[in-house]
């Protein structure tokens, strides 16, 4: 049945709810959109940088154990953005313990992130 059919013309308070349906579902969409496009932004600029980096370390072991190094960086990095896409969507789906199981997960991966990367590298200034 149509919004626009008598019946449901009748009856105002109908109209109102399935309209605020309509633009709640209308949002939740647009906002899925958003996280697929920036995973889908992410994963396209870590092969890009993967291609990049295989091209010059042919050769040279120091140049190997700093792209291991990044490579762990990125990985971390990688899980982290995973991780704030799948808190996002548990956001929209409102479901707390969710929410705390991947807010547990975002700290483990933020301590290892820490350690990979180190103070001076992050920007931190120690004494």
């Amino acid at each position: 049945m149509s919004i626009d059919h008598p019946k449901v013309a009748d009856q105002p308070s109908l109209v109102a709810e399935m309209r605020e349906i309509i633009e709640e579902t209308r949002k939740t969409i647009e906002a899925s959109q958003g996280i697929l496009d920036r995973c889908t932004a992410h994963v396209a600029e870590a092969h890009s940088a993967e291609a990049r980096a295989a091209e010059g370390t042919a050769g040279d072991p120091f140049r190997q154990l700093a792209d291991a190094a990044s490579e762990t960086v990125s990985l971390l990095e990688g899980i982290a953005d995973g991780l704030i896409v799948a808190y996002e969507y548990a956001k929209l789906d409102n479901d707390p313990p969710t929410l705390a199981l991947i807010e547990r997960a975002m700290l483990h991966v933020g301590r290892r992130l820490a350690q990979a990367v180190g103070p001076k590298q992050a920007g931190l200034a120690r004494h």
